[in-house]
């Protein structure tokens, strides 16, 4: 289950049409991105190729679904140096990797000012406003979580707690998490930043409900209560490998804030887990 501050932007987006399925607990508590390479090393003898059997193949990996445009895609985060956010935060394209042959660097490199490409560096390293708002959500909370396996179903309700606070010189906002889930401990460790390059918000989850670091993106709204986030998931007992899922969190005001975990894939996009954080007094 991802608890981190994440808020809400625009009305969900549906990627397929079709009727809504219901969806397993693991759907309601991870998300991922990735799928495992598998490759395999045949070495070289001086024995003829007779006298060694043959390799098999290694298995085709599935492959990954492309990620969805956010909305407002193109007007960016917001300008600034330290990486201000603004409206309609978008997730920014992936930069080209260089293509130079083995053993060369980027042509590019040779037009860069090195004190200049310093400056930049420091600069964009610097927390700036992004940061400053996610300091805000520092302190020590009461959770209750809700889940739904289906729509209009009746949720399954749990309490927990979590604690909030910056780390690494005001850079990440790092969640401790306790809860339950079906009657079972719970607990996660989160990580929340901005990314001033980029522009936009970077997330990632782990906890004792899964052996993987899931990761997500997203940006903040125009009202700046929200940050909608997109990341991948994988289902195991539905075979899904890299499913799309949208986190929101609403903020209601400085000592309360909703996270949601929405379906998106199938049908109409419907809310399969809200996390009630109340600052504790």
């Amino acid at each position: 289950m991802i608890h981190q501050v994440i808020f809400e932007q625009g009305n969900g987006t549906t990627f397929q049409k079709g009727t809504t399925m219901k969806i397993p607990l693991s759907a309601v508590i991870h998300a991922t991105i990735g799928a495992a390479v598998v490759s395999a090393v045949v070495l070289a003898s001086a024995q003829p190729a007779h006298d060694k059997p043959a390799m098999p193949n290694p298995p085709t990996p599935p492959a990954m679904p492309s990620m969805p445009a956010m909305p407002g895609a193109g007007a960016g985060v917001g300008a600034g140096a330290h990486g201000e956010p603004g409206a309609h935060g978008a997730v920014g394209a992936n930069p080209k990797p260089d293509t130079g042959a083995a053993g060369q660097v980027n042509p590019a490199l040779n037009e860069v000012d090195p004190a200049k490409a310093m400056q930049e560096w420091m600069t964009l390293s610097s927390p700036g406003k992004a940061h400053e708002k996610l300091k805000a959500m520092e302190g020590s909370y009461k959770t209750t979580t809700r889940v739904w396996m289906q729509p209009g179903g009746q949720p399954m309700e749990s309490q927990g707690k979590a604690t909030f606070k910056m780390i690494l010189g005001g850079r990440f906002l790092q969640q401790d998490f306790e809860g339950q889930m079906m009657g079972m401990p719970q607990m996660g460790l989160g990580l929340l930043g901005y990314d001033n390059h980029r522009k936009q918000f970077m997330g990632v989850w782990c906890d004792t409900f899964a052996t993987t670091m899931y990761t997500m993106a997203g940006g903040l709204s125009k009202d700046g209560k929200s940050i909608t986030m997109f990341g991948q998931m994988d289902e195991p007992s539905t075979k899904e490998i890299g499913k799309i899922v949208k986190w929101v969190t609403r903020e209601q005001d400085k000592d309360t804030f909703f996270f949601e975990a929405w379906e998106v894939q199938y049908g109409e996009p419907f809310m399969v887990m809200q996390v009630r954080y109340d600052r504790a007094k």
